[in-house]
């Protein structure tokens, strides 16, 4: 059985970078379907008590994690689950560091659906949103790693990948809808 769990858990890692949309999709996609939907951060925030909002400022990213796969494990009740959040993120520096590859691993993830978009785009999201200014650069560097790294650990652990380039309109969810039925997870 799948991570010695009694019950079959179906996992779909929702990735992106900041501001990609991840959040949206994923309560339009629970809405329409009724899947689980957990954010990452806001698991990680419950127990260690740090905010991810404007800053995205991580202090313990290792721990982090932990506190992450823990609770997943914890959620014995739950067949099918969204869990969206990030294979790479800032540290306290603005430099893009990418997430242990054994985190993924030891959530027992099923799928990964990375969202993309313009990161011109990403970049006034994140502005309007957090009210704090954004290098393209930086975030153009974080949305290059995130698929980088999306695609090694798609490859290592043998899950499927589907990249979907975000249109902010209902074809965003009918699009990861039919992928997720293909794929099994509802």
């Amino acid at each position: 059985m799948k991570g010695g769990n009694f019950m079959l858990k179906k996992l779909c890692f929702i990735a992106g970078i900041y501001g990609v949309g991840k959040t949206t999709l994923c309560e339009k996609i629970k809405n329409k379907v009724g899947i689980e939907f957990f954010s990452a951060s806001d698991i990680i925030s419950q127990v260690n008590g740090e905010k991810y909002g404007k800053n995205k400022l991580v202090k313990n990213e290792k721990r982090n994690q932990e506190i992450l796969i823990s609770k997943i494990k914890k959620l014995k009740d739950v067949e099918k689950i969204l869990l969206n959040g990030h294979f790479c993120i800032f540290d306290n520096n603005n430099y893009v560091i990418q997430l242990p590859i054994d985190t993924y691993s030891a959530l027992d993830i099923d799928l990964i659906i990375l969202l993309e978009r313009d990161t011109k785009e990403i970049v006034r999201e994140l502005i309007q949103r957090d009210n704090k200014k954004y290098l393209f650069q930086d975030i153009e560097q974080l949305k290059i790693k995130e698929k980088e790294t999306a695609i090694m650990v798609s490859k290592q652990l043998n899950i499927p990948l589907h990249i979907h380039n975000m249109t902010f309109d209902e074809s965003d969810e009918n699009t990861i809808i039919s992928f997720l039925e293909k794929e099994g997870v509802i």
